[in-house]
């Protein structure tokens, strides 16, 4: 008798069981408000899982449309705050490449500014392997339009707690319509001095005014921070360069992630960028400034943050947008990385991962960086097969991923003892919240993979011709499962698809076990396993609530079984 018929009744019999962890998720210095949270006299929208609509994208899967003169969302101020974040949508221009207007910040019902709103990085189109920023590409089959979202942040001077924030749609607003997703308020402290005995990109030329190309002056700076081993000062400004940086050894301070950016500003579109951002070949620490890209899709605009990154190299308290990549740690065939550690960042509308450990990274930690609006993982760990040994003893710990708008909030491709701990993702558009795989020929899974405390909510899909991927994706691809993979106590809540996917693949799936893993209103179907899928993976301790949907769909019998221990 094949053992799958075994389990059934005993695993989704566990319905009311609790699971107890800790809650997950990192510790951020804003509150987050949901526009359709809010009071309105506008149209809220959603919620939706169809990708191409607005509501689908959003993060809750709801908003607020602001069509007319006067339409408002309004928020009450939880908490003294001098800053706000606003994600947003509104219209394309005709031929693409966006447009440019304004949104009107009320507080208490005065006006207090105009916020200025683009959405020249925003809208793809086309088919789902390579998207572009032009509306032409609908022409092709399959072809639709979505990632429509960007954001905007603006010091907006203090602004007490109780008080009424409103978003107004007035005459001098021009685009035809404003999609309010959220706002997050944020009190930011002062600008950071300049460290004594430290040099400034100012005592080499750089004026920060965002206008001057200011390349060649960071180049002259960086160029004697090495050498000297002085830390290198960005004081506020907004730094305009046309490509990026080579380093070697560097520490470079900035007057916080608020104040001091830099920034790429193509004058054509059509030309892609040479780059912006830093390679960093070497030990290296990067504290407190912002990199905005210029991209538009994912292959016009370089990583903003790359290289071997030497032993010990620290990334704290970057804010990062508009780039192919936030981070990417290690390079083909080239010394690995090691003791990486990146702390309080923050990725947002990147076009790829926020983060990647990649090329036989060892022992790295990201923790308490949030992710939204990316165009692939949002925090991966790839063994890939050029590095010059599999990623080991990585670990992605209290973080945050939001509503990427392709691939998934974390995913792990081989490697030997990586984690993922007390991590929250939500709201993928296409596919799974979390993917466990031998996916592009990477390094073997080996010692114990452990994913533990992760809550998963509102993520599934359908991708790649309408494949169905599941809060939880499961794929044997080149390479059997040879190391252990322990799920413990992990909440997949209200999935678009199935609880799990279990993908077919060349190889076998095997050493998978969750324990203490909770799915809390499932899809279509609690475990959905794919046609030729070889293997079996353990359930302990596990809960199904279904949505309606079939418990099991099983198009593996002879090859593929679920076992359960109590």
């Amino acid at each position: 008798m094949n053992p799958i018929h075994l389990i059934l009744p005993a695993v989704f019999a566990m319905i009311g069981m609790q699971l107890s962890a800790a809650i997950p998720d990192g510790t951020f210095p804003w509150y987050t408000l949901q526009a359709e949270d809010g009071t309105t006299n506008a149209k809220v929208i959603g919620p939706s899982r169809k990708a191409g609509t607005f509501a689908s994208e959003c993060v809750g899967r709801r908003g607020v449309k602001l069509n007319r003169t006067e339409d408002y969302v309004e928020f009450t101020v939880p908490a003294q705050t001098n800053a706000i974040v606003i994600r947003y949508a509104i219209p394309d221009a005709p031929g693409g490449g966006g447009i440019e207007c304004t949104l009107s910040l009320y507080v208490d019902g005065k006006h207090r500014r105009d916020l200025s709103l683009t959405s020249r990085h925003a809208w793809l189109y086309g088919r789902e392997s390579e998207p572009v920023n032009d509306p032409a590409a609908l022409k092709f089959p399959g072809g639709t339009s979505f990632h429509f979202f960007d954001e905007t942040r603006a010091l907006v001077g203090e602004i007490p707690a109780g008080a009424k924030i409103r978003l107004q749609k007035d005459s001098e607003d021009t685009a035809l319509f404003y999609i309010i997703d959220l706002i997050e308020l944020e009190q930011v402290p002062p600008p950071l001095p300049q460290p004594a005995g430290s040099l400034s990109v100012h005592d080499f030329g750089a004026i920060g005014d965002g206008i001057q190309d200011d390349t060649e002056a960071f180049q002259r700076a960086l160029t004697q921070a090495e050498t000297t081993g002085k830390t290198l000062y960005l004081p506020p400004g907004e730094f305009r360069t046309s490509r990026g940086f080579r380093v070697r050894s560097v520490m470079i301070q900035g007057a916080g992630m608020w104040y001091s950016t830099i920034l790429n500003r193509r004058s054509d579109l059509t030309v892609r960028s040479p780059g912006i951002g830093f390679g960093v070949l070497g030990t290296s620490v990067l504290r407190d400034f912002s990199i905005f890209g210029d991209g538009t899709c994912r292959k016009d605009e370089e990583f903003a943050l790359w290289g071997t990154w030497g032993n010990g190299s620290l990334v704290e308290n970057l804010w990062i947008e508009k780039t192919q990549v936030g981070l990417w740690s290690g390079r083909d065939n080239e010394p690995v990385s090691e003791n990486l550690t990146v702390r309080n960042c923050r990725f947002r509308n990147v076009f790829a991962d926020a983060v990647n450990l990649c090329a036989g990274t060892r022992n790295a930690v990201v923790e308490n960086c949030h992710a939204r609006g990316t165009g692939d993982d949002a925090f991966a760990i790839w063994s890939a097969p050029h590095g010059l040994g599999p990623c080991t003893g990585n670990v992605y710990r209290n973080c945050m991923a939001e509503a990427p708008w392709r691939a998934r909030c974390f995913a792990i491709f081989g490697g030997v003892d990586n984690r993922i701990e007390n991590c929250l993702g939500r709201d993928t558009l296409t596919d799974s919240g979390l993917n466990l795989s031998s996916q592009f020929d990477a390094w073997p899974f080996g010692g114990t993979t452990v994913v533990k405390n992760l809550l998963l909510e509102r993520c599934g899909g359908w991708f790649w011709g309408n494949r169905p991927y599941g809060g939880i994706f499961f794929q044997a691809a080149k390479r059997d499962i040879s190391g252990t993979i322990l799920l413990e106590d992990v909440t997949v809540r209200d999935s678009s698809a199935a609880g799990i996917s279990i993908s077919n693949g060349e190889s076998r799936l095997q050493n998978i076990i969750l324990r203490n893993v909770q799915f809390d209103g499932v899809g279509d179907f609690g475990i959905d396993v794919f046609p030729q899928a070889v293997g079996e993976i353990l359930l302990e301790n596990c809960s199904f609530e279904l949505k309606g949907g079939a418990p099991l769909r099983q198009r593996s019998p002879q090859t593929f079984q679920i076992q359960n221990r109590k």
